[in-house]
């Protein structure tokens, strides 16, 4: 059986694509999705986990057209993909959770600063300026406030959240927690909050580091 060219894995991939249940309306078109697929593929994402690939076609056709208000936010094992595909699609600010918390503990204005990226300075900021990608929520320590444990990613949470609210201004998420684990952890009014700033997604798929 003959090897699959690129311009043919990008015909397939764009015909398999479809919008999952959790990112509805505005949908794109067949020559928007595969207008997409072409660019993952040729930004160098992969299509080996299929399945989690056709969702971010779906959720990428919606983002680049501006037909979404929305970010996205990615939980499930680690290596499948989800960081990845946040750097070679989105190219937005990104910083760890653990650097942010590191942050708060050195000083509490510059993350305050950082994650509002100066939009108090502005009545009018494109939302696209305002972009952020916090990843791998769930991996830092939460601080010891006096013996009391604080979870500095419900404060990011809340600054980003004011930010969706004020100036449309997406953020991205990624998570090597199930959403039940994310619940367990951050409680039912973190998710909400995310839930209603993002598209939240459980990946899926075969480890790719190897």
């Amino acid at each position: 059986m003959s090897e699959e060219s690129l311009d043919d894995i990008i015909k397939r991939l764009s015909a398999e694509s479809r919008a999952p249940a959790a990112i509805p309306a505005c949908e794109p078109t067949a020559a928007d999705n595969e207008q997409s697929v072409e660019l993952m593929v040729r930004r160098g994402y992969s299509y080996a986990n299929p399945e989690l690939f056709k969702t971010l076609v779906g959720y990428y056709s919606r983002y680049r057209l501006e037909r979404t208000k929305k970010g996205l936010a990615l939980f499930g094992a680690n290596g499948i993909g989800k960081t990845y595909f946040f750097k070679r699609m989105i190219g937005a600010k990104l910083i760890k959770c653990r650097e942010l918390v590191e942050l708060n503990k050195e000083s509490p204005e510059q993350f305050k600063e950082f994650l509002q990226r100066q939009a108090y300075l502005y009545d009018v900021v494109q939302p696209d300026h305002l972009e952020l990608i916090v990843d791998e929520v769930g991996e830092e320590q939460p601080l010891n406030n006096f013996g009391n444990k604080y979870e500095v990613f419900a404060e990011v949470l809340d600054v980003r959240h004011r930010l969706f609210e004020s100036h449309q201004a997406k953020t991205f998420f990624t998570s090597n927690l199930s959403k039940k684990h994310f619940g367990d952890r951050y409680g039912s009014r973190c998710v909400s909050r995310i839930n209603e700033m993002c598209y939240m997604i459980d990946a899926t798929g075969e480890d790719l580091r190897g």
